[in-house]
């Protein structure tokens, strides 16, 4: 399972969620240490009876200067979930993040692809773009 989220601070004109249905708002210092928020994940895995949740406070070394520094996972999971938001035409997508893009950081994040999976997923971009060109639909 591969889940990608972006934080966004509060008061942050990138917030793109509702406000809390149940919660009152408040306004909330940095947390303890330099926390910028705190995540709190409950995961099963398949087949599994139990869930387990996982807890850590995401801090400022958490960050990443650059999506180029991001890791080679990181940066493969977002050209694939890009490809979803492109083919579903999410209009959150910026119009810069086009097939040609989406190949691209699929290609510098191909790593290691003993089975070839992910130069599969290139080539499906590669045919889903000549797709869309051509107007099939």
């Amino acid at each position: 399972m591969t889940a990608l989220y972006e934080i966004t601070r509060v008061g942050s004109d990138a917030r793109l969620i509702d406000d809390s249905r149940y919660q009152a708002q408040t306004n909330v210092p940095d947390g303890a240490a330099g926390e910028l928020a705190f995540l709190k994940l409950r995961c099963k895995a398949p087949g599994a009876d139990e869930s387990v949740l996982i807890t850590r406070p995401v801090t400022k070394e958490d960050a990443i200067d650059a999506f180029q520094n991001a890791s080679e996972a990181t940066r493969f999971a977002a050209a694939v979930a890009g490809f979803g938001q492109a083919l579903r035409g999410d209009p959150y997508l910026s119009t810069d993040f086009d097939w040609g893009t989406i190949k691209e950081i699929a290609e510098y994040a191909l790593g290691e692809d003993p089975y070839g999976y992910r130069a599969g997923f290139v080539k499906l971009v590669d045919t889903t773009a000549e797709i869309d060109a051509s107007g099939m639909e």
